[in-house]
């Protein structure tokens, strides 16, 4: 009955995972092209993504404290009421930016909030050589989400197909929400709970823990060296006036990541298998790498997006499926909150900084710095699959 529970919400976390996606950049492009001066775009992308960052202590106190069923629930029950409230908006033609802020602010904390939760609260019902498979299936609705959502632009003036997106993003969150009350009940016990499990805490238990060290380091490296990549390969083509031959490229990146989960997929069942793969993810980067370092033709770039994506899709599961199996379950929503807030805040910092690098180095050069980055994630990636650092896809005894 239980493993009939668990497959029944499997499809609806799946399928609220792409929801998710779709109506988050719906929001975006269809607010963007009413509100169309620079400052006011520029308030609409703050709006999605600085609640969490602020608030981001919060959601982790709030996963970690309360019954993390209920909080998953709760958060579907607002999803409804934020896309409802967007169909009236539309359907009524009444826009107040401050609303759409308020809109799109409440659905970057609630998403968050959903995010840590799920992701915290089925490495309680889900055994451990099963959660690779669960995360490389939410990994690839994601992925998929993020190559057809923005092709919602094509028909962003069009209201009625973009009324028939959100009468399907509403159906599938009240299909999640009923879904979500027949879930197992699982509650910490009280004695294992932690003196303050702050995101401080969550910092300090996962630099005493090897293996979460590793993976963190891997994940910080990966990070720093893949959020410029995209802009330096577009920066480079727009110079030489090709920027046709940039989407192709591009494109690598989302199927790379398809592959990843699919391969994952299929591996999970055997842990030896699972981490061959991920000793192949490493040489991947590493091969990456080299590539960027030696090379600089269109062809290959194509191969090096393909490779890199595909291997950082591998990591990815790797990262978020060694996080749930070492930590404990009852901090476990701090720690993915700051492994969430590492990846999340270190993006757009690393996209600054190579931004500042371009004034000084070509854009060759940076490709090159790129590719020295990738084969030391690789490397680091490599070594923490040694013996005392190996994954393990087995209940803990």
């Amino acid at each position: 009955m239980k493993k009939n529970i668990i497959n029944s919400f499997f499809l609806s976390a799946n399928l609220i995972t792409f929801t998710h996606t779709v109506f988050r950049v719906l929001l975006i492009l269809f607010f963007s092209n009413i509100y169309r001066e620079t400052l006011e775009i520029g308030y609409i992308m703050l709006a999605d993504t600085l609640p969490f960052l602020i608030f981001g202590p919060l959601i982790a106190a709030i996963v970690n404290k309360f019954n993390r069923k209920k909080i998953i629930s709760l958060t579907l029950f607002i999803d409804i009421l934020i896309v409802t409230l967007t169909l009236f908006m539309i359907l009524g033609e009444k826009y107040s930016f401050i609303i759409i802020l308020l809109i799109l602010a409440t659905n970057n904390f609630n998403t968050s909030l959903y995010s840590v939760s799920e992701s915290s609260y089925f490495p309680l019902i889900v055994p451990s050589e099963k959660l690779s498979k669960y995360n490389s299936s939410l990994y690839f609705m994601s992925s998929l989400a993020y190559i057809i959502s923005p092709n919602i632009s094509y028909f962003i003036v069009n209201e009625k197909i973009i009324l028939y997106i959100l009468y399907g993003v509403l159906i599938i969150t009240m299909f999640t929400l009923v879904n979500s009350f027949m879930i197992a009940e699982v509650i910490v016990a009280p004695n294992e709970t932690r003196s303050k499990p702050s995101l401080l805490n969550s910092f300090i238990y996962t630099l005493k823990n090897h293996t979460l060290t590793i993976a963190l380091i891997v994940l910080i490296i990966g990070n720093i060296f893949d959020a410029p990549l995209d802009t330096v390969i577009l920066t480079k083509y727009a110079s030489l006036n090709s920027i046709d031959k940039v989407g192709i490229i591009m494109s690598m990146s989302g199927i790379g990541s398809l592959l990843s989960s699919v391969l994952i997929g299929f591996a999970s069942k055997d842990n030896k298998v699972f981490t061959i793969l991920m000793r192949f993810s490493s040489v991947g980067l590493s091969i990456s790498g080299l590539l960027l370092i030696m090379v600089d033709n269109y062809y290959m770039f194509i191969l090096i997006f393909l490779l890199i994506y595909l291997s950082m899709g591998i990591r990815t599961i790797y990262i978020i499926t060694l996080r749930q199996i070492e930590t404990p379950k009852e901090i476990l929503g701090s720690v993915n909150t700051f492994f969430k807030y590492v990846a999340f805040g270190i993006s757009p910092i690393s996209i600054w900084f190579f931004g500042q690098l371009s004034r000084y180095f070509s854009n060759e050069d940076l490709l090159n710095i790129i590719g020295i980055g990738f084969l030391v994630a690789g490397l680091i990636s490599f070594v923490s699959l040694s013996p005392n650092g190996k994954l393990t896809l087995k209940e803990k005894s």
